[in-house]
């Protein structure tokens, strides 16, 4: 993915002091740096100083880092520590803070380049000449007599005055004499063995088995959002905009320190362009930088660069997978990629770039990946969980941003499609409703979903467009049953629109996907919105399976379920009795969707004031649930309520409060305290503490849950406004008569029913 030569990669790590010429940290030509120290004879050796120079901004958000960097600058068992992080990650400027440190509490620093053989051997050479090295020990050195690591860790390990070596940018193993003499802690990387001194190594490679036990790793990563800001703000002079403009920004740039710099770098030169210029201030970037209009010469092209060293180095060390697994990367979504659920080695080697890859391979090419800092390998719960893949956003952005260019983003999608498909296929035909799968679809769902929105523009084909749609229908169910509505309603919305184009309309992918669209209009309580809906699917299940197919059969039971919503009971009670036979006679008594069924029919029975026979197939119906289902399934609890809220129609306020409250308990530990359905069990225990004469309790709970409801369902809908007319009625009980007028009338000017009425199964 990160496609550039060797001979377009160097990069001159120089500055001149300006705050505005910016440059990545790579190599600084002649090894070591020199500045004339007052006080020395001209004949005299010049100290290896750091390049201080590049401190022309102050260093912000890096005080934990330098505090636990200090322990080198003290006497102790923490002699050897390694900086590593992604390139342009500020690794050089930590150092050189911890350097200007060192040297204001007397500690001599010595400053190498380590980024190439070249470099370090050049450096090295200095070093020893600094430490008082004779001149004919130096040339039998370097001149193959003798070994020149010997001579410069002797003469270090002799030093009497206390001493700091920086190895900066030792990206590359082999300068520091090849990942065997590093694990050995030989050649020119070796234990301190004087209180005296410590080293200090910077380097994308942050492979802690190679690096050696003795070392002390700490990885680099971006800023906080307000040290970031900060950058910008030190960068531009603060002629770029407001901070929470820069804030946005900083964190649209991942807090990437050099891509800060180069950011701000650039938006100080556009403010000193005399002519009218369409990126100025913070808000100019970030809108460019999401519509995707930077020119090729813009800053993420240096970052592109920088990052493509990282490759380069890999492929040197024959992980020629490296550039093609990245790209595949990042075409997943912006979200930590699960390794064993999207990356399984059979689909991901599928990618002609990857073929003959196997899973060992693949493993080990992440981690090395991991190592230079391109992408993080995190487990959330220790060494036995599945890892995760997470990606700087900027490294994902210029990823995407080249294959568009280049013409492979649609293979790489294609491949992402593919991968998703077989992770759920695995799967059973509920498990988007099934909470203990909850967990998987999250993992998978920010992934499809993004894929839907790239499957047009990239053009993909039809058997990737099909893999999107079936897998993104899934998702956007298991959303519907966390309680998401809108997001689910909006979701689907996009997936209709791309089947159709891609599909056809009466392609049954198309159709399942405007059924789901139609059932999360349904749970926003737009009843009228999904009636209609229903029915054109029903009237494609006509023409192409038959009303009773099973295809079919999902739609006519969400068509009669809209019609109680809508309180046409006469028709619902038909429509779900002339279902249930059909499911009976094809599914059996006991299967899961026929007890759906036949639990909307008692409900429709409940509304219509037969209260006695609810009850009876409500029992009937949560034993055989309990039985087949288990007493926690989410069905068996949603007749357990119905339970309770029938006997309290029947006088029984005991046994409607026993129900109900162990119903509330189940919901909270299985879908949380914000699930539309556990809010529905807290509103009617609200209501028997009302009943109870616990007025304050009432009154506290009904107001926990319509906040809750409003922000999950809107004020809007149908739950929330009972909810709040059940307020309102705790209220007026109290003597609160004013409260209580002003929550009946944002319960009528949100729209909906004047009152519960005689169906109150409509609502739970």
């Amino acid at each position: 993915m990160f496609g550039l030569g060797d001979s377009g990669g160097r990069m001159r790590n120089e500055m001149d002091g300006s705050a505005r010429q910016v440059v990545q940290a790579h190599t600084i030509t002649g090894g070591v740096r020199f500045e004339t120290v007052p006080g020395l004879s001209p004949g005299s050796v010049p100290p290896v100083r750091p390049p201080f120079g590049k401190l022309d901004l102050p260093v912000r958000g890096r005080d934990q880092t330098l505090t636990r960097l200090e322990v080198l600058l003290r006497p102790g068992p923490d002699r050897v520590a390694l900086l590593h992080g992604l390139g342009g990650c500020g690794k050089t400027t930590i150092a050189l803070a911890l350097a200007r440190r060192a040297l204001e509490r007397g500690v001599t620093v010595l400053w190498v380049s380590g980024a190439t053989e070249t470099d370090l051997q050049a450096g090295m050479r200095q070093v020893a000449v600094r430490l008082g090295a004779e001149q004919r020990s130096i040339e039998q050195a370097w001149g193959g007599g003798a070994n020149a690591a010997d001579l410069v860790w002797s003469l270090l390990e002799a030093h009497h005055d206390r001493w700091l070596l920086v190895i900066d940018n030792a990206d590359d193993p082999a300068a520091l004499g090849g990942v065997p003499a590093l694990r050995e802690g030989a050649n020119w990387w070796r234990e301190v063995g004087s209180d005296l001194g410590a080293v200090l190594v910077t380097s994308r490679y942050g492979d802690h088995f190679t690096w050696n036990s003795w070392c002390l790793p700490l990885r680099v990563g971006g800023l906080a959002a307000p040290d970031a800001a900060q950058v910008l703000i030190d960068a531009t002079g603060g002629r770029a905009g407001a901070r929470e403009d820069a804030e946005s920004l900083a964190t649209r740039l991942g807090g990437l320190p050099l891509a800060l710099r180069l950011v701000g770098a650039y938006l100080a030169e556009a403010n000193e362009v005399p002519w009218s210029v369409a990126v100025r201030t913070f808000a100019d970037y970030a809108g460019v930088l999401e519509t995707g209009e930077l020119a090729d010469d813009e800053p993420t092209q240096d970052l592109a660069r920088t990052w493509d060293l990282s490759i380069d180095l890999l492929t040197r060390l024959g992980h020629t997978g490296a550039r093609p697994l990245l790209g595949l990367l990042c075409h997943f979504g912006d979200s930590a990629i699960p390794v064993r659920t999207l990356l399984e080695p059979a689909v991901v080697t599928r990618h002609p770039q990857l073929c003959g890859v196997g899973a060992v391979q693949l493993w080990k090419v992440l981690t090395e990946l991991a190592n230079v800092g391109l992408i993080d390998l995190v487990r959330e719960g220790g060494d036995t969980t599945e890892p995760w893949v997470e990606i700087h956003p900027l490294v994902r952005e210029i990823g995407r941003r080249r294959a568009r260019r280049d013409g492979t983003a649609p293979g790489y999608l294609e491949v992402c499609a593919r991968s998703a498909a077989e992770a759920v296929e695995a799967e059973h035909l509920e498990s988007p409703e099934d909470p203990d799968r909850w967990p998987f679809w999250r993992s998978l769902t920010p992934h499809v979903l993004w894929m839907v929105r790239m499957a047009v523009p990239e053009a993909l084909s039809p058997g990737a467009v099909r893999d999107v749609v079936r897998v993104a229908t899934a998702c956007a169910r298991n959303l519907r049953e966390l309680g998401l509505y809108d997001r689910a309603a909006d979701e689907l919305t996009a997936i209709v629109a791309l089947s159709v184009t891609r599909l056809g309309e009466t392609d049954a992918l198309t159709v399942d996907a405007y059924h789901c669209l139609a059932s999360a209009h349904h749970a926003m309580g737009r009843y009228d919105i999904a009636l209609d809906e229903y029915r054109r699917v029903l009237d494609i299940r006509r023409r192409t399976v038959g009303m009773d197919d099973l295809l079919t059969l999902p739609t006519r039971h969400q068509f009669a379920y809209a019609l109680h919503d809508l309180g046409r009971l006469a028709e619902a009670e038909a429509e779900f009795r002339a279902l249930l036979a059909v499911r009976r006679e094809v599914s059996g008594t006991t299967d899961v969707r026929t007890l759906s069924t036949w639990q909307r029919w008692a409900r429709v029975l409940h509304d219509q004031g037969e209260l006695i026979a609810a009850e009876n197939q409500y029992t009937k119906i949560a034993a055989i649930q309990a039985e087949h289902l288990g007493p926690q399934h989410r069905h068996t609890l949603s007749t357990r309520h119905l339970i309770g809220v029938v006997r309290l129609g029947l006088g029984d306020i005991d046994g409607a409060e026993t129900e109900t409250t162990s119903v509330l308990r189940a919901r909270l530990a299985t879908l949380g305290t914000r699930h539309p359905s556990t809010l529905i069990t807290a509103s009617q225990v609200a209501l028997l503490h009302h009943l109870r004469g616990r007025l304050s309790e009432a009154i506290t709970d009904y107001r926990a849950v319509l906040d809750a409801q409003t922000d999950l369902l809107g004020p809007e809908h149908p739950h929330t406004v009972i909810t709040r007319r059940r307020l309102a009625d705790a209220l007026s009980a109290r003597g609160r008569y004013a409260e209580a007028d002003a929550e009946r009338r944002k319960a009528s000017e949100s729209g909906g029913p004047a009152a519960e009425g005689p169906g109150p199964a409509r609502f739970v």
